[in-house]
């Protein structure tokens, strides 16, 4: 395994960890979001969904899929 695929699998791995237990189950969210954040329960439900997307999309950024490596190196 190459130092760039060694980062590449690191940075997906805590990426996929932070989705796992970083964020506020949906009745976290129900429970606390207008105390806590002061938004209403779909608002902050919208925005942890985008925040999930944009953390997958930014571990996966420039890493080739498992084929496109394969047909490189054969």
């Amino acid at each position: 395994m190459s130092q760039k695929e060694r980062t590449d699998y690191e940075r997906m791995r805590l990426a996929l960890k932070r989705i796992a237990t970083g964020y506020m189950t949906l009745k976290q969210i129900e429970r606390d979001a207008e105390k806590r954040i002061g938004l209403s329960y779909g608002e902050v439900l919208e925005m942890a969904y985008e925040n999930i997307r944009d953390d997958a999309r930014e571990a996966v950024r420039g890493v080739r899929t498992a084929i496109a490596q394969q047909k490189g190196e054969a």
